[in-house]
């Protein structure tokens, strides 16, 4: 038996069913003597107390809804003993009802029926050997009373071949037949109504118990937030089941619905671990960044324009454009005709029964497989191994081929310590330099003209004997006085 340990959870896991040989309990194969039944109205007959029967009991009820008024016989069965097999047919026929165990006589039979007491399970099936089926639409239906509760199933027109019906698929109302009732089967009733002629009705070869179909087991998991009503600190739950469509699941479809869980188990995160210490301090900051430049000195006069320049060159020619959509694809030519289907082909013999794949969940306490616990995964078939029971839904140890461990993954990491605190501003940088001098101003204004000089005036002179000698100094001072005013304009 392999081993082996696991720390990741796979969405869904598959398990192949190997095929295998199971035996099946006959219910009817119709060895009973010949005999031809029928009735105008109602009637039930004791049609065979017989050993090779289920239960040495089977009771057949018809009943022509017409009473004949289209000519007997009205309502019509056959028993051919000789080739195992029953027909039902007749005119107007509105029942024709096989019953086996506490459903014979439930309804005022001439012989009451005893209880067949069977322990079976929801996946083991009732299969009906159908040898021929009447044209058109007729109704087919299989009662099983089971730990005193009626379970149904029905279908419309089936078809030749064998008809499988696992036993969770019998319904009481909405609800399926349970594992208790199951394992409790006292009766058996099959109800149909075939108008046909002779040869061309319902015909059954046999009816038996049939060990399960066919099921791969599958294992869904969920994960489980903080605070969930399974786990505190989160976690994941897995569940396992058949995937045999059993309610309102869908059989063989890959999926694990809610109605195919058989088993579950919740695997728990631990407690988080205390918060780490606070962090050291962090290092001072850099020294600031430099002073801005200073502000630039006032701008002087714009210089007037220079000569225009030379005209440039010619640009170079631009890129062409690019090419246009491609026009839209031509329609389709129409189909060719379909050729016609051929024949079809002959059905194969049914395959040989398999044992349902198990698997067991199992919560591990901390060990050598689980540092800190986890859970089992066991599988097998459902084989018997080890002198274990077939078939009966249990993994037993002997039957457990593969054991695999799901490990609890330990809590996360505190949370990280806070912040240090920031270092000191570094010291500030140093001045910019100066800006440039600013241009020259225009030049001021010419100052206003100076003040005209005073006029010169004569002086009569003195003690002079000679005659015209004051004329003489009178000219003299006014050249003077010409002299003076000159300098005093070019100060």
């Amino acid at each position: 038996m392999a081993k082996r340990s696991l720390c990741l959870v796979l969405g869904v896991a598959t398990l192949a069913v190997l095929p295998s040989i199971a035996s099946a309990q006959v219910i009817d194969s119709f060895t009973a003597p010949t005999q031809t039944l029928d009735a105008c109205g109602s009637a039930t007959f004791d049609v065979g107390a017989d050993t090779s029967i289920l239960g040495s009991q089977r009771e057949f009820r018809i009943r022509d809804g017409f009473s004949c008024m289209y000519g007997p016989p009205g309502a019509r069965a056959n028993v051919y003993g000789t080739t195992g097999t029953m027909e039902f047919w007749g005119a107007g026929a509105m029942e024709h009802s096989l019953r086996y165990g506490s459903r014979v006589g439930f309804d005022g039979g001439p012989t009451l029926g005893t209880a067949l007491n069977l322990a079976k399970t929801q996946n083991d099936t009732i299969r009906i050997d159908i040898d021929n089926v009447p044209a058109g639409v007729f109704s087919f239906g299989i009662t099983i009373e089971a730990a005193g509760t009626l379970y149904d199933y029905s279908i419309t027109s089936p078809v030749v071949g064998t008809l499988i019906v696992p036993l969770f698929e019998f319904k009481n109302g909405q609800t399926p037949m349970s594992v208790a009732a199951a394992a409790d089967i006292d009766g058996i009733m099959i109800n149909t109504g075939s108008n046909a002629t002779q040869g061309a009705g319902l015909i059954l070869s046999e009816i038996r118990f049939g060990a399960p179909l066919q099921y791969s087991s599958l294992i869904r998991q969920t994960i489980l937030g903080n605070n969930s009503a399974e786990c505190l600190y989160g976690g994941v739950t897995i569940e396992s089941g058949l995937d045999n469509g059993i309610g309102a699941g869908d059989a063989n479809d890959g999926i694990l619905s809610d109605d195919e869980v058989t088993q579950s188990v919740s695997i728990c995160n631990g407690a988080p671990g205390p918060s780490g210490a606070d962090g050291a301090d962090g290092a001072d900051g850099a020294n600031g960044a430099d002073g801005a430049d200073g502000t630039n000195g006032t701008n002087g006069i714009d210089g007037t324009n220079g000569a225009d320049g030379i005209d440039g060159t010619n640009g170079a020619d631009g890129i062409d454009g690019t090419n246009g959509i491609d026009g839209t694809n031509g329609a389709d030519g129409t189909n060719g005709v379909d050729g016609t289907n051929g024949a079809d082909g002959i059905n194969g013999a049914d395959g040989a029964d398999g044992f349902s794949a198990l698997i067991a969940l199992t919560p591990l306490d901390p060990g050598a497989e689980c540092a800190d616990g986890g859970v089992q995964i066991d599988s097998g078939l459902d084989n018997g191994d080890g002198g274990a029971t077939a078939d009966d839904g249990i993994l037993d140890a002997s039957e457990v081929d593969v054991t695999e461990y799901l490990c609890t993954i330990p809590g996360a990491d505190g949370a990280d310590g806070t912040d240090g605190v920031d270092g000191a501003d570094g010291a500030d940088g140093t001045d910019g330099a100066a800006g440039a001098n600013g241009a020259d101003g225009v030049d001021g204004a010419d100052g206003a003209d100076g003040l005209n000089g005073a006029d010169a005036t004569s002086v009569e002179g003195s003690g002079c004997s000679s005659t015209g000698g004051s004329g003489s100094q009178a000219v003299l001072w006014v050249f003077a006085a010409l002299g003076l005013v000159w300098r005093r304009r070019r100060a």
